[in-house]
């Protein structure tokens, strides 16, 4: 029986992979709730022990797009694809490319 900590894991990698997979190629801009969402799959899989705060999409990542008005930040299409692409590289070097139960596999950082 699988852990909460490894269900956790694996709902979060099944998020990036649903994310990275339904971004539009044709918007220039990401809707923010994929930001955030994006994001929190990463708080999830940092409190699993994962140490992926460099990949976080930070506020000051976020622009205005003049489009959209004062108080609407979001990210690049662009920007929120590379990052879960650097995601998912990540698992798939750190975990030498084999099968893993959850779907990838890095080491977890010590504490």
């Amino acid at each position: 029986m699988a852990t909460e900590s490894q269900v956790s894991i694996v709902k979060a990698y099944a998020r990036l992979k649903g994310l990275r997979n339904n971004i539009s190629d044709r918007e220039y801009w990401a809707p923010r709730i994929l930001v955030d969402d994006f994001n929190r799959a990463l708080d999830d899989l940092n409190a699993g022990g994962f140490d992926l705060s460099d990949f976080t999409i930070a506020s000051n990542d976020l622009e205005i797009p003049a489009m959209l008005g004062e108080g609407s930040r979001t990210a690049r299409s662009s920007v929120l694809k590379s990052r879960i692409d650097a995601v998912l590289v990540y698992f798939e070097v750190q975990g030498g490319q084999t099968p893993a139960r959850v779907g990838f596999e890095a080491p977890r950082s010590r504490s």
